[in-house]
């Protein structure tokens, strides 16, 4: 099993955001959590990647792997997206150093060319920077991949 979730909970000022969640996933499987604004769906996703607010209080388990590990201690096996993901980039620095190495695979795979590289991220698109920010998060291969708001900004 690739992800348990037993009756998870997150409190947020007092306020029970989330309740009981409980979910099971195998390699190769795909989960789409959908629901209107403010239902507390970027919180879920927060909270499996280990980055819940300051101060949420969780409850319930949460497995990865058959390890058991969760939050931070999961390194490069689990890569997370957030609803603006684009954002994510230093608006002084061009695109490719802050891609690191394999920046003209990332950019590449982003349907970017990669001469693009020297470029600074108010140049491009929103929707273009989020297709970089989701190639790299794909460059590291996780094991478990976590997006907020996957269509966002994106021209399907």
């Amino acid at each position: 099993m690739l992800l348990s979730v037993d009756k998870l909970g997150l409190v947020a000022d007092g306020t029970a955001v989330l309740s009981e969640i409980s979910f099971s996933l195998n390699g190769g499987d795909r989960l789409a959590v959908l629901g209107v604004a403010g239902v507390g769906k970027s919180l879920l996703l927060a909270a499996l990647a280990g980055r819940a607010p300051h101060g949420a209080v969780l409850s319930g388990t949460v497995i990865f792997g058959a390890d058991g590990k969760v939050g931070p201690e999961l390194g490069k096996r689990v890569g997370a997206l957030a609803a603006r993901g684009e954002l994510s980039f230093d608006p002084l620095r061009a695109i490719g150093p802050q891609l690191g190495p394999t920046a003209n695979a990332i950019l590449v795979e982003a349907e970017i060319n990669a001469a693009q590289a020297a470029t600074f991220p108010a140049a491009f698109t929103i929707g273009d920077l989020r297709l970089i920010a989701l190639a790299r998060e794909l460059s590291s291969q996780p094991d478990l991949l976590l997006i907020d708001d996957p269509a966002s900004d994106l021209d399907l």
